[in-house]
């Protein structure tokens, strides 16, 4: 992978990495707060975390969240003219070469592009990874203005990182000119887990589903097809995890539960973090992904590290990642009959559960480790700032 030397790219100053002291290159990266519940808050903290081959200094600029209730849009631009004002102080007090945007779509994009200008206004290097599986739904439903901008905006960031192939395709279709390399996210292997967990007895097939409380999460796809089942008398529990959203909430989903007559199988267990999800994970035989749209959801490699087999929709990258009848099962989205065949299946064939889990671990362990992320975003950094790494690329950020 190769780059051009940037017009805002600093000059008179040292850019080879391997000249460079212990940690001594600057690096912003921004992104949503490390307390909030996410996906890609998920990927920014494991960011974190990297040695980065020990050679870049990474600094996290939380992005300004809007308050709960009404804001106007004056008291959203000065929020983020603070927001402004503090990435100028972070690059300057770290002597950043490089800003790392995570952004998704809607104003959350907007307001990347802000930060872009701003670090490229300061002689920074930038990237803009694109997280979230609606970036061309958002991209097709925007103005034509709206459309040139982030046409633009895609071609002016240095790297832009895309989670897949499909993605890159779908990023490169509607920025030609946008240089886009492939970085997959990845999870830390979980150790073994504890005697108290490894032998809690799981007396039912037990289903996890782990995200936001969202529609486009096919959370009412998932218990409708928990209905089927429930009507078929098969044998199963369903556990949904994470904060409320659009479909529901901790007052609304228990009503929602009951009137489908489910609540001797299905249970709603709110956000979950640290102990409680790992519980989760160890009490679970299979996770659910009924998604409508999706990138390459965290939660998807976490289980699989947890050795549980999937069954999920056929969006996003969730192909790229699961092989039909190996990791798992893939249905087409918005199918609850689907989903509740798939189901079954898994309740009555636990062996096929347990050779896909052995499977999952696998997946994991060789593609989807924190160790390859660390090497994929060295290499890409080396690359940005023109030294030559001394590992070679790796295929999925070839250019």
């Amino acid at each position: 992978m190769t780059f051009a030397k940037h017009p805002h790219s600093r000059q008179g100053r040292q850019d080879d990495p391997q000249s460079a002291s212990h940690g001594s290159i600057g690096v912003v990266t921004i992104g949503p707060p490390l307390e909030t519940i996410g996906g890609m808050t998920s990927v920014v903290r494991q960011t974190l975390s990297l040695g980065y081959s020990k050679r870049y200094k990474i600094e996290h600029l939380p992005t300004c969240h809007a308050p709960s209730g009404f804001e106007s849009v004056f008291e959203k631009v000065r929020r983020h003219a603070r927001h402004m004002a503090l990435l100028r102080q972070t690059v300057q007090r770290v002597d950043a070469r490089v800003v790392h945007i995570h952004t998704c779509s809607g104003f959350s994009f907007y307001r990347s592009i802000v930060d872009m200008a701003v670090a490229h206004q300061m002689g920074c290097q930038t990237i803009l990874h694109i997280h979230g599986g609606a970036f061309h739904e958002f991209f097709n439903n925007s103005g034509r203005a709206a459309k040139f901008v982030i046409v633009r905006s895609l071609a002016h960031a240095d790297v832009v990182i895309a989670l897949s192939e499909s993605w890159r395709a779908s990023l490169r279709k509607i920025s030609p000119r946008a240089r886009v390399s492939v970085v997959e996210n990845a999870v830390a292997m979980p150790a073994a887990l504890p005697a108290t967990l490894q032998d809690q007895p799981k007396p039912r097939c037990h289903f996890l589903v782990l995200g936001q409380m969202d529609n486009s999460k096919g959370i009412g796809d998932a218990l409708t097809a928990a209905a089927i089942l429930k009507k078929r008398e098969v044998p199963f529990r369903l556990t949904l995890a994470g904060p409320g959203g659009s479909y529901g909430n901790a007052d609304t989903l228990p009503e929602k539960i009951t009137a489908l007559g489910l609540t001797d199988c299905v249970e709603y267990a709110g956000p979950v973090l640290g102990t409680a999800k790992t519980r989760l994970f160890a009490s679970a035989h299979v996770f659910l992904l009924p998604s409508h749209s999706e990138g390459m959801p965290i939660s998807i490699l976490e289980a699989l590290a947890y050795g549980l087999p999937v069954v999920a929709t056929k969006v996003g990258a969730v192909p790229e990642v699961i092989e039909h009848g190996v990791h798992g099962l893939l249905i087409p989205a918005k199918t609850p009959r689907a989903l509740a065949d798939a189901m079954t299946k898994m309740v009555e064939d636990d062996r096929l559960r347990t050779v896909m889990g052995i499977a999952a671990r696998h997946l994991v362990a060789d593609r989807f480790s924190l160790h390859r992320l660390d090497r994929d975003l060295t290499n890409l950094y080396d690359a940005m700032l023109g030294a030559r790494s001394s590992a070679k690329p790796t295929k999925k950020q070839s250019t």
